[in-house]
């Protein structure tokens, strides 16, 4: 095997400057996870982005909760490269359309039609623009659904080339073939309008010119995600079953209100994340109908934490799915190290201090009875018995719907079970 080539300085005195790498004719891969940082690259110039990356794989998402997001690598240009990622689009308002944009050869900063805008809508339908000029408008394509589709861009020697691959499918076929007047080189940025959209498994690499890509991992190794569902309406009226969801694919989202942050499925968990922003109401609500009488029993797990008194829950008896916890009737939260608390509205019920029973993978299963007026609650080492009819209080304490939630923190939710009494 070849041996490791190490690069070392000795230097006499302190210097201090930028730190690059540079090639010139030849391609190159950044093979190490430790060379740099992807998620500390990427710079923000409206609405809501998140950059997730585990052993080196990357996922980019311009979140629903924004209309309008637009983000860009902050200090890192290319020239030729191919790019391929796995998108998907899930269009906010029914009421007009929804698109994805990416551009590259442009300025960090500039508008998001600075450069070379290839745009992709909620139909699969494609335009092309070279600074804010449209070449190409309105194109119908093969793309069956962009809620699962992946993509691979190719540029060399003033070519662009774009391929895509339906879900549940083998084997590319062209969107685009294009050849522009002038070279265009810069960074990368991506933007989105009325969408939510993910960019799962991201790989690209600097290329020469006509050189084959086919051996490149952004091309032969393309990974697609389930399709995400559409983000589901609450029924207001009472829910006519008991519930069960194990999270274990994206088609659990399908009836789920995603009304706040990232919200999505990993490893057969929940994942509410109102840590990367610090959305102190992140949340998920059950869209299937309203509870009144009813046992929940959940696993969950609170990860990483913002800032002081984030948090993990279930709501209960909410107005709305998407009221927050404040303005709640009754929330059961979970703070660091499997502390559990009740609270009606925003006034604390019980004193901070009811140890949940944490297990080796670090949930705790909590178990919430409501019936005729009286509460039972526990996690655990500890239980509460609570008569909701000698509260003072003005939220609806006899019906609502039922969430999942996190503040300034990470939510692994592994199961729910609900069932009416």
């Amino acid at each position: 095997g070849e041996e490791d080539l190490l690069i070392s300085s000795d230097a006499r005195t302190p210097r201090s400057g930028k730190f690059a790498w540079v090639s010139h004719h030849f391609a190159y891969e950044l093979r190490s996870y430790n060379i740099y940082k992807p998620t500390g690259n990427y710079v923000s110039y409206m609405g809501d982005f998140y950059v997730k990356e585990k052993a080196g794989d990357i996922q980019i998402e311009l979140a629903s909760s924004s209309t309008i997001n637009f983000c860009g690598l902050r200090n890192e240009g290319q020239k030729y490269f191919n790019l391929g990622f796995n998108l998907q689009l899930d269009r906010i308002s029914p009421i007009r359309r929804g698109h994805f944009d990416f551009a590259f050869g442009a300025s960090v900063g500039a508008n998001f039609m600075d450069g070379i805008v290839f745009r992709v809508d909620d139909l699969g339908r494609i335009w092309l623009f070279e600074d804010g000029k449209a070449l190409i408008e309105n194109r119908e394509t093969s793309i069956e659904t962009v809620s699962s589709v992946y993509l691979n861009f190719t540029y060399s020697g003033n070519h662009l080339k774009v391929r895509a691959i339906n879900f549940g499918q083998t084997g590319y076929f062209d969107l685009l073939d294009y050849d522009f007047d002038r070279l265009h080189s810069g960074c990368f940025s991506f933007y989105s309008n009325n969408a939510g959209c993910k960019l799962n498994h991201v790989k690209g690499f600097g290329i020469q010119e006509g050189q084959d890509i086919t051996e490149l991992p952004s091309y032969n190794a393309p990974v697609m995600e389930e399709p995400i569902p559409t983000n589901a309406d609450p029924m207001n009226q009472p829910a006519g079953q008991d519930y069960h969801n194990d999270f274990g694919s994206n088609s659990a989202l399908a009836d789920m209100d995603r009304y706040s942050g990232q919200v999505y499925i990993e490893d057969g968990s929940l994942v509410v994340n109102g840590y990367t922003t610090i959305n102190w109401d992140a949340g998920a609500a059950i869209a299937c109908g309203t509870f009144s009488n009813f046992e929940v029993t959940c696993r969950m797990k609170i990860g990483e934490v913002a800032a002081s008194g984030g948090f993990i829950g279930i709501e209960f008896h909410k107005s709305s799915a998407e009221v927050n916890h404040q303005g709640t009737a009754l929330t059961v939260l979970m703070y660091p190290g499997g502390y559990l608390a009740l609270f009606i509205g925003n006034g604390i019920l019980t004193s901070y201090g009811i140890q949940g029973d944490v297990d080796e993978e670090g949930y705790v299963t909590v178990t919430v009875r409501v019936q005729n007026g009286t509460l039972t609650f526990g996690g655990g080492a500890g239980n509460l018995s609570v008569n909701l009819g000698g509260l003072s209080n003005n939220n609806n304490l006899t019906s609502g719907f039922i969430s999942l939630n996190a503040g300034a923190a990470l939510g692994y939710f592994d199961y729910i079970d609900v069932t009416l009494l």
